[in-house]
This record gives C-alpha cells, sequence and structure tokens, in this order.
C-alpha cells in the first residue's frame, strides 16, 4: 500500500540492491509519492487493481512510461473478461472466485 513507501521514504535508505521494482494496491498512489520513490531509489513502482474473489484485474509494468505508472493502476490483463456496468466493474475468467466455501453456487 501507498502508506508503506511513505513509510520507506521516511526512513534513512536501504534499499536492497536485487530490487528491481515496486507495485503497490489498497489505495491510489499519489504521484508526488511515485516521483519521490523513483528519484531516490532509481527503482520503477506502479500499482494494480484486484479483488480478494477476482484478483489482479488491472496491472501496470515497470517498463511502462512514468506517466502511466504514476496515475493509472495500468490495463486489464487478458486473463479475465470485464466491463462497467452502472458503475460497477463486472468480471469473469479463471482466475475469478465462482463460488465461496461451503456453497455449491456463485
Amino acid at each position: 500500500v501507498p502508506t508503506n513507501v511513505i513509510r520507506m521514504l521516511n526512513q534513512p535508505p536501504r534499499i536492497p540492491e536485487s530490487l528491481r521494482a515496486v507495485a503497490v494496491a489498497g489505495a491510489p498512489l499519489p504521484p508526488e509519492i511515485a516521483e519521490r520513490w523513483e528519484t531516490s531509489t532509481a527503482v520503477p513502482i506502479s500499482s494494480f487493481y484486484g479483488s480478494m474473489d477476482a484478483g489482479q484485474l488491472a496491472v501496470a509494468s515497470p517498463s511502462d512510461p512514468q506517466a502511466l505508472r504514476w496515475t493509472t493502476v495500468g490495463r486489464p490483463h487478458d486473463r479475465a473478461e470485464w466491463q462497467i456496468v452502472e458503475g460497477e466493474i463486472c468480471m469473469r475468467g479463471d482466475l475469478v472466485q465462482d463460488r465461496y466455501w461451503g456453497e455449491s453456487f456463485g
């Protein structure tokens, strides 16, 4: 979550040399935090969007341009179909949960 990125930025830098990219979710990533992260670490940061029932819906790639990574959650991946119906994101696919524990239908 962006809060963890902010906490790391407020500490002395201890970024492992092996770190190649950072992904965040759970809340919007403020572009100014993304810029501060990349300026101080030289490690690309991007966001993704998903839910507990459906997994990841959209992902931004570390290789995407900064403007895309810092202001969006990327593009929908190809493992799910989705559409917006009356303001809700509806999706289906092989990664989407089809029922809850103990229920025979979804």
